[in-house]
């Protein structure tokens, strides 16, 4: 997996994180028919504020990728910090963490690693594509036990985007996608994880090989005591005047 595949994911990761809470307040209060009642779409919302007021906000993200060759299972740890401008996020797959925003990318010392990959990368089209999931989808809640899981099935349109940006390889596949799901589980008022499963096959002449796609962010609901490198906020945060 390259380097720019890793952080296109965990800037994507993060965006699903932080989604704006008036897309889901709107989203869900308008669209009961996808059978979530005004208590439902409350709870949802408290626990987005909640979840969005963390600084830092701490994840462990599992990512599976099996489309025909292309085929990776990947854990890091995802993290972000609040700054007086954009957040600052960073991803640590076990050695050493790299730090970014939507300028640039640096190491725990604040070297820069990437001007240009980063540019790349826009976090507010991240968040659209993830609002855009929202707005075209009919979120579902099931309730047991006081754990409350809402789930949106995805159209063909959002599977294909939400997919290639957690696997932009897979884009030199020709996937038929035909399932995907964005799910979130809420607990005692608090996101528990968040997840993306979705599902296709790759025409293989003879036969279709199966295609998978997921990603799932488990929350840390306890006090991080992760901290941002003044070094990292210096480098990156000067990069914005």
């Amino acid at each position: 997996m390259s380097k720019r595949s890793k952080i296109i994911l965990a800037v994507t990761l993060c965006a699903i994180a932080v989604i704006s809470i008036g897309v889901i307040a709107f989203v869900l209060f308008s669209g009961a028919d996808g059978g979530v009642t005004l208590v439902e779409g409350l709870i949802l919302t408290n626990a987005i504020s909640e979840l969005d007021s963390r600084d830092p906000l701490e994840a462990d993200v599992t990512v599976s990728v099996d489309v025909f060759s292309l085929k990776f299972d990947n854990d890091l740890k995802m993290y972000r910090f609040k700054t007086e401008d954009e957040p600052i996020f960073s991803a640590d797959y076990g050695f050493g963490r790299t730090y970014f925003n939507s300028k640039a990318s640096c190491d725990e010392r604040g070297n820069i690693l990437s001007e240009k990959e980063a540019r790349e990368l826009s976090l507010g089209e991240m968040l659209g594509a993830v609002a855009y999931l929202y707005e075209k989808g009919n979120p579902t809640c099931d309730v047991k036990k006081g754990t409350y899981t809402y789930r949106l099935a995805l159209d063909r349109a959002a599977m294909q985007e939400i997919a290639y940006y957690i696997a932009p390889e897979a884009a030199e596949y020709n996937i038929s996608f035909t399932s995907g799901t964005l799910t979130a589980t809420v607990k005692d008022s608090r996101i528990v994880k968040l997840g993306i499963v979705i599902g296709g096959s790759v025409d293989a002449y003879i036969t279709d090989i199966p295609v998978h796609i997921g990603a799932q962010l488990d929350f840390n609901n306890g006090s991080s005591t992760a901290t941002l490198p003044v070094a990292v906020k210096d480098a990156l945060s000067s990069l914005e005047q």
